[in-house]
């Protein structure tokens, strides 16, 4: 390929010639220039070289694996600037943070999904370039600053020669050194400005990059959470109420269901969830989060709790409450560090009214819930006050603090209607009050141990999912709602059973991302062989982008994962009835 026409170079290294073909074939279809290592220490001489604009990076490797191979590039001069992504089977939580400390700025998992590297690509090389402009400006500013400066001291020197010479034309030189200088102290506040927006531009990159790797990990944690919830819930319909089986069972149903709020949280982390409000008591969310907190915390820290068991019903989604207490009490242990101190959080019931919101414009009398978390640390000034809520605003050292924790509690307390004062004084401590509108309870959560009256059918259901357990699950679940259910794990042994009876199956469910072919390219097809099969489509975590084009496609339904039996249950029944009465319209 000519290099003039190249959209970039890049350098794949594995040590298996197959992964190399097909990744380079994509690759250079896409008009990238590729270079090729089966080594590290082929990959090193080969990057100090070529200088490849991107580095795609095997991480198990014989002699010198990728993540050895990574810190040596990043040794280097001419090459620790490359972007490295790398390609793992590894999964774990512990591999891919190695990878991020090795230097690497992505990852993708093997079998290698060939639309993700593409994606992973264009992404991290578009970084590159913005980075590589964001540095040319610097360059040209930092040039411009050098010759301004040197214009000033010519400047100075004209001055010298100048003092025997008319008053006016002094004047005139004073004037024009006055302007001057006004341009170069405008020029430094650019720099200042200049450098700022790097900052934050660094701080956007790094939350993209755990964001990504946070919603990759809530997926993953979803299927197991399907077979988990879903083994539960069926044993639970099939064991006496009165035996220890029974409760055993749902104490683990209620581990699951805590375990999905968890991924929720990640989800909330990677913005891959949307805000869900529902009634909640703050109580046992409370004592949740402080029992967990408790671990992280060191010794010198006595926690005191004050929740009231019986505090009302807020309307709140819980991730995001669980974020506000979180931050809450962190930043009050991070005051506390360094000479210990007590960290104490209450929860009550309170009425507030005209006279006490009064200096609230924004929040109405009445009744609502007040969650308190204060410290005896360092405590802060009324300058620092002002600011505690300004996005990107903290006192913590570099790579301690985004400074978006409090600027988040406070936009999420301001959106429930609530409000959130501090009090604080230096040397003594802070104490801040969140105030939420309380609601009335009308109708309690469903347990697991209900026994909920699940629709039922007898149509012949085919299961797509490439994970073995959510398959097995999934089948023994439909299967016991009574309907027919042929399942396979991939979309292309799924396209050949329907090709072959794509008469004999009433609904198709299918999981969304899996490998060669995604749920929606299957469900494409599907409707291309038989239009109006109703089809359901399944994920790991809810996407408007991925929805919409569900919907454009003529997808019935979209459900996210964990499959719980009585949302699977109603899903299938609506689409089923919903494709029956579309049916008898049409006839």
């Amino acid at each position: 390929m000519d290099e003039a026409d190249s959209k970039g170079k890049i350098l794949v290294v594995d040590d298996t010639l197959a992964t190399i073909d097909m990744v380079r074939a994509a690759l250079e279809n896409e008009g990238y220039e590729i270079i090729v290592a089966t080594s590290g220490e082929k990959a090193i001489k080969r990057a100090e070289l070529s200088k490849p604009d991107l580095i795609l990076l095997d991480v198990l490797m014989p002699a010198m694996d990728g993540l050895e191979t990574c810190r040596r590039l990043k040794a280097r001069e001419k090459t620790r600037e490359i972007p490295v992504i790398f390609m793992t089977g590894l999964a774990s939580i512990e591999n891919k943070v190695a990878g991020f400390e090795a230097g690497g700025v992505d990852y993708v998992t093997k079998p290698v999904e060939i639309d993700v590297v593409l994606a992973r690509v264009r992404t991290h090389l578009a970084l590159r370039a913005m980075r590589g402009e964001l540095e040319a400006r610097n360059e040209r500013l930092r040039q411009e600053i050098v010759e301004r400066r040197r214009a000033e001291d010519e400047v100075r020197e004209l001055n010298t020669e100048l003092e025997q010479r008319v008053v006016e034309r002094t004047l005139e030189l004073k004037t024009a050194n006055a302007h001057l200088k006004e341009e170069i102290e405008e020029r430094k506040r650019a720099e200042v400005a200049m450098r700022e927006s790097e900052k934050q531009l660094q701080q956007a990159q790094k939350m993209e990059a755990m964001g990504t790797l946070a919603g990759g990990i809530a997926h993953d944690f979803n299927n197991i959470l399907t077979v988990i919830l879903g083994c539960a819930e069926l044993s639970l319909r099939e064991v006496p109420k009165e035996s220890r089986t029974f409760r055993h069972l749902v104490e683990l149903y209620n581990a699951g269901e805590r375990a999905v709020d968890l991924v929720k949280q990640i989800l909330t982390f990677s913005r891959r969830k949307e805000v869900e409000r529902k009634p909640l008591r703050l109580g046992i969310l409370c004592k949740e989060v402080l029992k967990m907190l408790r671990s992280s915390l060191p010794t010198t820290i006595e926690m005191q709790q004050d929740i009231d068991p019986h505090s009302g019903v807020a309307l709140v989604d819980v991730t995001q409450i669980h974020q506000v207490l979180l931050n809450l009490c962190t930043n009050a242990a991070h005051a506390m560090r360094e000479k210990g101190g007590i960290l104490r959080v209450s929860l009550s019931d309170v009425d507030l009214s005209a006279k006490q919101v009064g200096n609230e414009p924004d929040i109405d009398p009445g009744p609502y819930i007040r969650l308190t978390v204060s410290d005896t640390g360092h405590g802060m000034t009324p300058e620092i006050l002002e600011r505690i809520f300004d996005p990107y605003f903290t006192t913590k050292g570099s790579g301690e603090g985004t400074g978006l924790g409090l600027a988040v509690v406070h936009g999420i307390v301001k959106s429930y209607g609530g409000t959130l004062n501090v009090l604080s004084v230096p040397d003594e401590g802070t104490t801040f009050h969140v105030f939420l509108p309380r609601v009335e309870l009308t109708n309690g959560k469903i347990g697991a141990e209900e026994n909920r009256v699940l629709p039922k059918g007898s149509e012949r259901i085919l299961f797509v999912d490439d994970e073995k357990p959510v398959i097995h699950i999934g089948k023994e679940i439909m299967e016991y709602l009574g309907y027919e259910v042929v399942a396979t794990t991939g979309g292309t042994q799924a396209l050949e059973i329907f090709k072959n009876q794509f008469e004999g199956f009433d609904l198709v469910i299918t999981d969304h991302i899996m490998p060669k072919m995604t749920g929606l390219e299957l469900a494409e097809q599907l409707l291309t062989i038989r239009p109006g099969i109703p089809i359901i489509l399944c994920s790991g975590f809810t996407d408007c982008v991925i929805q919409e084009r569900a919907e454009s496609l003529g997808i019935r339904a979209f459900l996210t994962k964990p499959l719980v039996t009585h949302v699977l249950a109603e899903k299938i029944r609506e689409a089923l009835d919903q494709s029956r009465k579309a049916e008898k319209t049409t006839d």
